[in-house]
């Protein structure tokens, strides 16, 4: 049986171990980032729709991200109430107000992109957001 101090030790190298392998993952993952961001320009820049390759079906899709500004929060509120929405954004969720946006920009025909993502709402001028183009694939 291993004593106190020997078991501590092999804790000591395995938490190593891990942190290691995390710190590698996560290089891993800042890389296939920047190159998806490259292949997402590349296909976009093509004219083409869609492609299909290497097994999977890519294209490019415009993902928006959008912030609520802490000093905006009681308005975003407010806004949520006139638009009729207050039971869904019951606090400040980006991400049921950014869907909610997200089909108004359709309901409209919008381009869906940082600019246009508020227009025409109780929200436009209240909250901040950007858009970029996102690399997505589907196997085949």
């Amino acid at each position: 049986m291993l004593d106190l101090n020997e078991v501590l030790e092999l804790v000591v190298a395995k938490q190593k171990q891990c942190d290691e392998l995390e710190a590698t993952l996560k290089e891993a993952k800042r890389q296939r980032d920047h190159i998806e961001s490259m292949a997402a320009e590349a296909l976009a820049a093509s004219g083409l729709e869609k492609v299909t390759c290497h097994g999977k079906t890519w294209r490019v899709e415009t993902s928006v991200h959008v912030n609520v500004l802490k000093e905006n929060r009681d308005a975003v509120l407010e806004a949520a109430k006139a638009e009729g929405i207050a039971d869904e954004v019951t606090t400040v969720g980006t991400s049921t107000l950014k869907s909610w946006l997200i089909e108004k920009c359709k309901e409209r025909s919008a381009p869906l992109d940082s600019e246009s993502i508020a227009s025409g709402t109780a929200f436009d001028g209240l909250i901040s957001a950007y858009s970029e183009p996102r690399l997505r694939s589907r196997a085949v």
